[in-house]
């Protein structure tokens, strides 16, 4: 899957298609690592720290690690993927090394 970031996409479009394709996951964006959430229907390009355009490959076989460190490097723009856990989303920091798939599944459970 590719995600394509242009100034007019919004976080809400960006989070909409990865849980298409993850639904056992969610995205948060913030302004800065972990810090200062993001408006979900302002385009990314309103983030002071957004820094162009780009494409962001997303394989089942990536690592959590590797997905946000390319939003992150690509953008500007910090990513954090939580998983589902019963009613609760979790921030998967302690699995950042687990797949995006395995992340996926364990939501799903």
């Amino acid at each position: 899957m590719k995600l394509e970031i242009t100034k007019e996409t919004t976080t809400s479009d960006v989070q909409k298609k990865f849980s298409g394709q993850y639904p056992g996951l969610k995205l948060e964006f913030y302004n800065e690592k972990n810090e200062d959430g993001i408006n979900k229907d302002n385009p990314l390009a309103e983030n002071s720290l957004f820094k162009k355009e780009a494409i962001i490959s997303i394989d089942k076989d990536q690592s959590v690690a590797d997905f946000e460190k390319e939003f992150w490097e690509n953008t500007g723009v910090a990513a954090q993927v939580f998983r589902q856990s019963g009613n609760i989303w979790l921030q998967t920091t302690r699995t950042d090394d687990w797949t995006l798939e395995q992340q996926n599944s364990q939501g799903e459970e």
